[in-house]
């Protein structure tokens, strides 16, 4: 067995026994959102248990990948990095670790599946939606691009403003 298979059979191990695993983020694929150097909390879910617009992480060749969550087609799972114009091949429903619950950040928590967290992933999310949409419409890839930088860019800040507001009482069950 190799590393990263033996690392996601613990992860779904710890996913299943009720812990919460983190991973550390080692792309910017997912900015603004999640950066290179974050750490994200996985909490079990199934295809079944997953809202469009939720971050999760696959396995699939020996390679971990955390996601925004499309949708299913054809008993697969749709996923795109949000920088990303193009989706990634479909996932099996089996190649799905956990669903990203709260991002930790220099220290601060921000959760993603509550209060503030939740809404800005929501909203980041509602953005992809509509860049895709433009990017049918045959604009030019810069422009669309830029579109979606004038936005993220104060997101990322937003995004960091937020992650100390959650105090560790919001949340006492579990502990970051």
């Amino acid at each position: 067995m190799t590393t990263t298979g033996a690392v996601a059979d613990a992860l779904r191990a710890s996913l299943g026994q009720g812990r919460m695993p983190f991973l550390e983020i080692t792309s910017d694929s997912m900015t603004p959102l999640l950066r290179r150097g974050d750490q994200v909390g996985l909490a079990a879910a199934g295809p079944e248990q997953l809202q469009r617009g939720d971050i999760v992480t696959f396995l699939e060749n020996e390679h971990l990948t955390t996601h925004r969550y499309w949708g299913q087609m054809a008993g697969r799972l749709l996923s795109r990095a949000d920088r990303s114009g193009a989706f990634d091949r479909p996932w099996l429903p089996q190649a799905l670790v956990g669903r990203v619950v709260v991002r930790r950040r220099a220290g601060a928590g921000l959760w993603l599946d509550a209060g503030a967290g939740r809404q800005l992933n929501r909203l980041l999310f509602r953005w992809c939606v509509a860049g895709q949409r433009l990017s049918t419409l045959g604009l030019p890839r810069r422009l669309v691009r830029a579109a979606w930088l004038a936005f993220a860019v104060p997101a990322a800040a937003v995004g960091a403003a937020l992650a100390g507001w959650e105090r560790p009482s919001d949340r006492p069950e579990e502990q970051l």
